[in-house]
């Protein structure tokens, strides 16, 4: 977008000054003013169909986590978002060009992606997710929305891979019949993958069993802890704040486990197209 109109959505939130845009992020687009004090954000309402809710979300756990923070007699350097209202108080601003929301800039902190951490980094964004698990021990998950519906929810993920796979496999025999294929198919280089994930089935209702019937408890889940998430103080080196928390939903904290482990143990980065380069690293599960 162009510096007029990201001025005029800035004046909205009380802000009259130039915007850039930062950060690498694949879903919303981010702009930080000339300042540094503030941060746009233009949702994506594709991923995000209920931005409204997604706000409340936030709303209600940063204020959380903000007055937890506030009770305690010393300043640890650990910090949360902090949303901007709009003009009309709004927590979010609306026109032709997208939906729109504004953070105060945490100042001094920067971010890394999982490709680029080290092992000590990738202890201390650990510690901070834990940090927001526990700094959210006794929020009322079931109070939050649920931001995109069965997110993790692995036997519709399932059900919906062995839906693809077949009508995959029946477009190849179409395909066989008119003519040979000249070479083998994504299809069949993914087969040993995907049979190995249908071999686990028995394991993807296990977390939601327990939701189920009470034996594993229903918590705030931040649902995408990539080590990226997470603001380093530039001095310390300490993890500063968790961020990015339009996923926040009621789950379990095994999500964030696994998308952690997900993210951080492996060797390459979540969109690396060459399989032969992504592998998963037992040392950085052990930090």
């Amino acid at each position: 977008m162009d510096q007029t109109a990201l001025r005029t959505i800035g004046r909205v939130f009380g802000k009259d000054c130039d915007f850039s845009p930062i950060g690498e992020g694949h879903i919303n687009d981010t702009y930080r003013s000339s300042d540094g004090k503030w941060i746009l954000q233009r949702i994506n309402t594709n991923v995000f169909t209920k931005p409204d809710e997604v706000m409340e979300n936030i709303a209600a756990v940063t204020d959380w986590i903000r007055a937890k923070n506030e009770r305690k007699e010393q300043a640890d350097g650990w910090t949360t978002l902090k949303i901007v209202p709009a003009s009309d108080n709004a927590l979010l601003y609306r026109d032709g060009s997208g939906c729109w929301r504004m953070y105060e800039n945490i100042a001094h902190a920067h971010s890394v992606e999982p490709e680029d951490c080290s092992r000590a980094e990738f202890m201390r964004a650990a510690a901070a997710f834990g940090r927001f698990q526990r700094d959210l021990e006794g929020f009322p998950a079931e109070k939050l929305h649920e931001t995109i519906p069965d997110f993790h929810n692995t036997e519709k993920r399932l059900a919906k891979l062995k839906a693809v796979v077949q009508s995959l496999k029946e477009k190849e025999s179409e395909t066989l019949l008119e003519k040979e294929p000249a070479q083998e198919s994504r299809l069949q280089r993914a087969m040993p993958h995907v049979e190995f994930v249908l071999s686990q089935e028995p394991l993807a209702s296990i977390v939601l069993n327990g939701i189920r019937d009470g034996s594993i408890p229903l918590a705030v889940t931040h649902n995408d802890t990539k080590i990226n998430n997470v603001l380093f103080d530039d001095n310390s080196d300490e993890a500063a704040a968790v961020i990015d928390l339009d996923t926040v939903m009621p789950g379990s904290r095994l999500y964030d486990f696994g998308d952690a482990i997900r993210s951080g143990a492996v060797t390459a980065a979540e969109d690396e197209p060459d399989p032969e380069k992504v592998h998963f690293d037992p040392e950085a599960y052990a930090v």
